[in-house]
């Protein structure tokens, strides 16, 4: 059995230790021998003595900032990698951080999504490790020897491509020709801005080449790959050079790691939940229409019911013709005050939502999985029964805010209950002909008969700092759906059911 991998978190919040500590026990790749700090500076003295494999470092302690120790940790050239947690959630401030040498972030959100990322970021930065020692050594090599290492080349994961002092290239190994979709024998002697380079980054890239030239090595840069099918990949490259006895730089030397399909995951995953929010909005903006229309047309129809009373009292007699005037006037705007509203209601319910076949099963596991380190950390059994159900037909993202909301709130009740322990349950199963069902119970404090009769009433909330929009909004959703979501009074617990027409 290999030696346990050696890893410092340097974080000075104990639950986020605790969460970290317990994600990377859980994982299977590796185990790893964990030290932990709460300052910086003890930090920094622990490294210096006890060199770890990794770093786990977060960005605000109490002594200094992350960028602080990370600028202490560049001046040790042997320094282990380092992969910074931030929670302030600027992506900004995390590209800062890769820039002054951390490998990798992640940035802790309030659902416990980058506990889910941390064993596969630390696994891959590891593994860079490894690759940039395999290259150090190839590089000495290379130095000493003048001679190109097939064997290595061949043998590296990461393309590695070597150019010479004017840019024409000169070598690649396999991973180079497999990202590139060229063969050496088409590469060699091109330039590599001529053949692998978008037009737009030519410039650039000859740049990052003239500061090689210039002794500025090594360095680090990313850029896209234009393929020989015409698809382009994102590299991210770390660059050197080998300078001869006269100190010219003789051959560049770059190694890169396609990174396009993390890029496309992050894009994807700041679409989807750029999508969530519309679609919330969306739902938000027809349940105030609806609640404000339907309290607006009450004392219109007031207005417009005085104001005829008053129009037929005038014309029996008491009528001063600018009196008359004015009430009919009233009347008239409070009547057009009323088809607005009516129209605006009648444009809401034209929007229906867009729909497709689904398994229920599926989109509660989904939405699970995003609670389970929040439920871990405060020791609460979420507990998943799927059911043997048809697929529904449902817009999944919005029926997946529902859900948040519904799984949320159950979560919510079950820690504040005062319990060091509970249990949420997700149930699915056929309602009735055509119906599926999704129940969603907790083990809180549970719902007086009163709220229950309440609880969807647009403003009302049993929270002290809630808005009490959340249950109405999700039943807005389900029932533009088709489908009912309702509660049922308990002791002990909370019972939501909600419930989809099967798709036909």
């Amino acid at each position: 059995m290999s030696a346990p991998t050696r890893l410092l978190l340097i974080e000075d919040d104990q639950v986020d230790r605790l969460a970290c500590r317990r994600t990377l026990d859980r994982q299977t790749i590796r185990t790893f021998e964990i030290f932990e700090v709460e300052s910086a500076l003890a930090g920094l003295e622990y490294a210096r003595h006890n060199p770890p494999d990794l770093i786990l470092l977060d960005f605000r302690l109490p002594d200094m900032t992350g960028m602080e120790v990370l600028a202490e940790l560049a001046k040790d050239e042997e320094a282990p990698p380092v992969v910074m947690l931030t929670g302030v959630g600027d992506v900004t401030t995390a590209i800062e951080a890769m820039r002054a040498g951390a490998r990798d972030y992640l940035i802790k959100d309030g659902t416990g999504q980058y506990l889910v990322l941390l064993p596969t970021v630390i696994e891959r930065v590891l593994r860079e490790q490894q690759a940039r020692r395999d290259q150090r050594r190839a590089e000495d090599a290379l130095r000493l020897e003048r001679d190109f290492n097939s064997a290595v080349l061949t043998t590296v994961g990461a393309a590695v491509i070597v150019l010479d002092c004017n840019g024409r290239i000169v070598r690649v190994n396999n991973a180079c020709e497999a990202i590139s979709g060229y063969r050496f024998e088409e590469l060699r002697d091109r330039f590599v801005w001529d053949l692998l380079l978008l037009p737009e980054e030519i410039e650039p890239v000859k740049q990052v080449f003239a500061d090689l030239q210039n002794g500025l090595f090594p360095s680090r840069f990313e850029n896209s790959w234009r393929r020989k099918d015409g698809s382009c990949r994102y590299i991210a490259w770390s660059n050197t050079a080998l300078t001869g006895t006269s100190g010219q730089v003789e051959y560049v030397i770059a190694t890169g790691l396609d990174i396009t399909d993390r890029r496309n995951a992050e894009d994807e995953a700041r679409r989807y939940q750029a999508e969530i929010e519309r679609i919330y909005q969306q739902y938000a903006l027809g349940a105030f229409a609806s609640v404000f229309a339907h309290e607006l047309n009450q004392p219109l129809a007031a207005i417009v019911s005085y104001s005829e009373a008053s129009r037929r009292l005038l014309r029996s007699g008491q009528d001063d013709g600018q009196l008359t005037h004015n009430i009919e006037q009233t009347a008239l705007q409070a009547q057009r005050a009323a088809h607005i509203i009516r129209d605006i209601r009648n444009f809401l319910r034209r929007g229906a939502p867009e729909t497709a076949a689904e398994d229920l099963n599926d989109v509660v596991a989904r939405v699970a999985a995003q609670f389970a380190p929040e439920a871990e950390l405060h020791h609460i059994r979420l507990e998943i029964v799927p059911g043997a159900v048809p697929p529904v037909r449902i817009g999944g993202i919005a029926v997946e805010k529902v859900l948040l909301n519904l799984l949320h709130n159950a979560l919510e009740a079950v820690r504040d209950s005062g319990v060091p322990s509970g249990t949420v349950t997700v149930r699915t199963q056929p309602d009735g002909d055509g119906f599926v069902r999704v129940s969603v119970t907790d083990t809180g404090p549970g719902i007086d008969a009163e709220d229950a009769a309440r609880l969807f009433q647009p403003f009302f909330t049993t929270k002290a700092d809630g808005l009490g929009m959340g249950l109405a909004i999700s039943r807005t959703i389900v029932e533009a759906h088709g489908g009912r979501l309702w509660a049922e009074p308990a002791v002990g617990g909370a019972h939501f059911h909600l419930t989809f027409p099967v798709d036909s």
